[in-house]
């Protein structure tokens, strides 16, 4: 990027050579910047990722996991338990240990294709031809195989109409179509279930007698009608894994093999349930499970641990940007102090010195202030998008974001005003008063 800016400057610079007067009024209007043109950009680059690191790279988890909804409105649910055929049983039993609430849902184990069959070439080739499902539309990549949750369409609208209170508009899928809903809150990356991720859909398999997990040529591309990020269930591994899949009702007939998805909410037999379940895991692994309040003491620890290592990076980097424009100015000092001498001698006067010290200075404040303000905001937005963020979303990301952009350009503000009166200061001490 760097070198890319310095031959668009130079081209810049060339092209105004063809008009003396432009030229020369360009050269010498700016000449301060151009005398060391390479190490001041240099230094403008730098301050612009400084920038950008600050607004977004780093500053953008600490806000995502502040804005995002809490541990309790991702778990509706005490437990989720997937099950095989044969188990009805245990789960009846389950059901008369429970004081709460069971309900009990069909369900198909669902893969999608490995990500790890795509080579890192392949990625490269992706990436430099501008194929953008290549890099999967900015979704991250999973490192292992990923397992999904299918359902049919009338559970889909049983577990929205359980959390809304209203009975949602169908989907109207017909065939082999299918809807996703991704499972995971706002504060995490968003996730994609196929790596390829065709014009035509997802490629996926279910469990079958016939299964290759191994064998690309298993796994059959669907047409998605539908993406969606909500919580129906519960966040499973930050939304890697037991995201739904939607199925027609008469197509997951076809691929039904007698597995069932139970939701409990146990009250106080929490920790009772928990034990059977766990007992019944251990000893014949038919069926897996995760409770809520393991997953929220989990999800709360990995936030608070992110939230301090990611609030101190940015602090540091923020800082590592004021140090620079010190160091910038302070190690010119003498030398700027020398070149107002000489423009004095010129015959300058203390007005026309204020703004061409001020003109001298503003680059280093202004420039990363557009670019890497600027880029910080477009990254932002691209977020948005890809994680699926609601309006409503939108609003509470920025009611954290805007105060810590606010903060860092205030400061650089008062760093730049406090510069500017030292260096001003200085030169009119040593060159007005001395004559």
């Amino acid at each position: 990027v760097y070198w890319l800016i310095l031959c668009i400057l130079s081209a810049q610079m060339k092209r105004l050579k063809a008009d003396e007067n432009r030229y020369y009024g360009q050269v010498f209007g700016n000449l301060t910047f151009l005398t060391r043109f390479r190490e001041n950009l240099k230094k403008v680059y730098l301050l612009t990722l400084i920038a950008f690191f600050v607004m977004y790279t780093f500053s953008s988890i600490y806000i995502g996991i502040a804005a995002a909804p809490s541990g309790e409105e991702q778990y509706p649910y005490d437990y989720v338990c997937t099950s095989v055929m044969g188990e009805e049983e245990f789960f009846t039993e389950l059901g008369r240990e429970n004081e709460g609430e069971m309900y009990d849902y069909p369900m198909v184990t669902t893969f999608t294709s490995k990500p790890n069959k795509v080579s890192v070439l392949e990625t490269i080739k992706g990436i430099l031809t501008l194929r953008y499902t290549a890099v999967s539309n900015g979704r991250e990549v999973l490192p292992v195989l990923p397992v999904q949750i299918g359902i049919p369409e009338s559970v889909y609208i049983e577990l929205k109409e359980k959390k809304y209170g209203e009975k949602p508009e169908a989907l109207g899928l017909t065939g082999e179509e299918i809807a996703v809903v991704y499972q995971e809150d706002t504060s995490v990356k968003a996730h994609i279930l196929d790596w390829l991720r065709p014009e035509e859909g997802i490629h996926l398999q279910t469990l079958n007698p016939d299964l290759e997990l191994n064998g690309f040529e298993a796994y059959q591309a669907k047409k998605v009608q539908k993406e969606e990020r909500d919580i129906l269930t519960g966040v499973c591994s930050n939304g890697m894994w037991q995201n739904l899949i939607v199925f027609s009702d008469e197509y997951f007939q076809e691929l039904f093999q007698g597995e069932r998805m139970y939701l409990l909410n146990t009250g106080e037999a929490y920790d009772k349930v928990g034990d059977l379940l766990t007992e019944k895991a251990v000893e014949e692994e038919t069926i897996s499970f995760y409770g809520r309040k393991s997953s929220i003491q989990d999800m709360e620890t990995e936030r608070y641990l992110k939230q301090v290592i990611w609030l101190f990076m940015t602090v540091m980097t923020g800082i590592c940007g004021i140090y620079l424009i010190f160091i910038k100015f302070c190690f010119e000092m003498d030398e700027i102090v020398e070149r107002y001498r000489f423009l004095d001698c010129m015959g300058m006067h203390e007005n026309t010195l204020k703004k061409t010290l001020r003109r001298e200075m503003l680059p280093f404040f202004a420039l990363p202030f557009i670019a890497g303000g600027g880029s910080a905001v477009i990254f932002s937005a691209l977020t948005f998008k890809v994680r699926m963020y609601t309006g409503e979303e939108i609003m509470k990301y920025l009611c954290y974001a805007l105060p810590v952009w606010l903060l860092y350009w205030l400061i650089q503000a008062a760093v730049y005003q406090v510069l500017k009166r030292v260096l001003l200061g200085k030169i009119i001490k040593y060159v007005f008063r001395k004559g």
